[in-house]
């Protein structure tokens, strides 16, 4: 019966949201323009216009060029929450938010001032060898997962590479878009890189993706790239910032709290013969749930088991760090965050740039406001999916979690 009130509460709430949701929408005319992008990209100088210039919303599939006039149309496809990037070689990247841009807008490109002889001239003979640096390059740019280890550079002689043996730090730029295939995952990446460096306190690289998806090659592929676009999936920044996105830090409802999400995991630790056929929870809990009932939360919820820790091992729960308003929901911390994920026991920090970090509905968040360490710091290029993956339980995986 308590959890029938909760859930008919939790209901409720949802219908409250979805009026305010509603009443936004309305009230936004970018909503009543069905979220489409258009306009003219020229040269700023010449004003002639650039054509076959490079316009996408950063890390998704939506993408398109400039026709022979310099014009473009885009829809968003609803990802307005990601920037849009519009890039031509030659010419410094422009990036802009959804509500920058007005209809027909006309973007102006200026030429990059950096040309490729300087990039050569800052040869340093007494430093790495090109095979070294651009192994270490790879290893950092892309990570060293099996994904990675998957993924092919096709135009890597247009990466320049340079090693400052006084500072021992490693600088690589390009002045084309890096065209990389993830053969695991079945990716096109097109990656404007704007930096990169690597030094003994760490790597810093920023740039913009762009995502193409490859054909199947028949259907044993198609089922193997979906199996492990969901192994990549589960754990990863992409899968955490959603799971804080959607969270009702509203709903006080027991059955998600540290407690069952403590005793689910406990089971796995116990022998199951010393256990009762029809209850299980560990010897500290105080909730006792039948085994269906577990399995019903767990299909539903399993792929959400994120637990949070202050610096001193204290847990913190969701609605601690996060807020909303009309328009959207905030991450909110003066401190470092342990993120510890069920699915596989593994630790992660979060460390906050900023006081508060905006969270869109597919993940993405302003990467410059977060530093991470643990095994999330660990994920790299080649282990990024576009913020168009629609996580889908398949059954392998949903075994993995029930109890028998």
């Amino acid at each position: 019966m308590r959890l029938t009130f909760k859930l008919v509460n939790s209901y409720l709430n949802k219908v409250k949201n979805c009026r305010i949701i509603l009443l936004v929408i309305l009230l936004s005319p970018k909503f009543l323009l069905a979220q489409i992008y258009s306009g003219m990209i020229i040269d700023r100088d010449s004003k002639e216009p650039l054509v076959n210039a490079n316009i996408f919303l950063a890390g998704t599939l939506t993408g398109t060029t400039t026709n022979k006039d310099g014009h473009f149309e885009l829809n968003a496809n609803g990802n307005t929450s990601v920037p849009l990037v519009v890039s031509f070689v030659g010419y410094v990247t422009s990036v802009f938010s959804f509500i920058e841009l007005t209809s027909n807008s006309v973007i102006k490109l200026k030429k990059e001032v950096l040309e490729i002889d300087e990039i050569i001239v800052k040869s340093d003979p007494s430093g790495w060898s090109r095979i070294r640096m651009m192994q270490v390059f790879k290893e950092e740019f892309l990570g060293i997962s099996f994904n990675a280890q998957s993924c092919k550079i096709e135009n890597e002689k247009d990466i320049y590479l340079f090693y400052n043996s006084t500072t021992e730090t490693l600088y690589a730029n390009s002045l084309n878009p890096l065209v990389i295939e993830n053969k695991l995952l079945n990716y096109k990446i097109t990656y404007v890189l704007e930096s990169f460096q690597k030094s003994d306190s760490g790597v810093k690289f920023k740039g913009y993706s762009s995502y193409k998806e490859l054909p199947f090659k028949n259907e044993k592929h198609k089922k193997r790239v979906i199996e492990q676009r969901v192994e990549t999936y589960l754990g990863s920044i992409m899968h955490f910032m959603r799971y804080l996105y959607k969270d009702n830090i509203y709903d006080k409802d027991t059955i998600y709290d540290i407690d069952v999400i403590s005793s689910i995991y406990a089971y796995n630790n116990y022998d199951a013969s010393s256990l009762s056929e029809n209850y299980f929870g560990d010897l500290h809990s105080t909730v006792k749930m039948s085994k269906n009932e577990i399995n019903n939360i767990v299909i539903r919820k399993y792929q959400d088991l994120f637990q949070l820790y202050d610096s001193l091992g204290n847990y913190i729960s969701n609605s601690k760090i996060l807020s909303d308003t009309l328009e959207t929901r905030r991450l909110c911390a003066d401190q470092e965050i342990r993120i510890l994920y069920l699915g596989n026991l593994s630790n992660s920090y979060l460390v906050p740039n900023s006081g508060c970090i905006e969270i869109a509905k597919n993940g993405y968040y302003d990467p410059d406001l977060i530093s991470w360490y643990g095994l999330m710091s660990k994920f790299r290029i080649g282990d990024l999916l576009p913020y168009d993956y629609v996580f889908k339980l398949y059954e392998p995986i949903k075994k993995r979690y029930l109890f028998e």
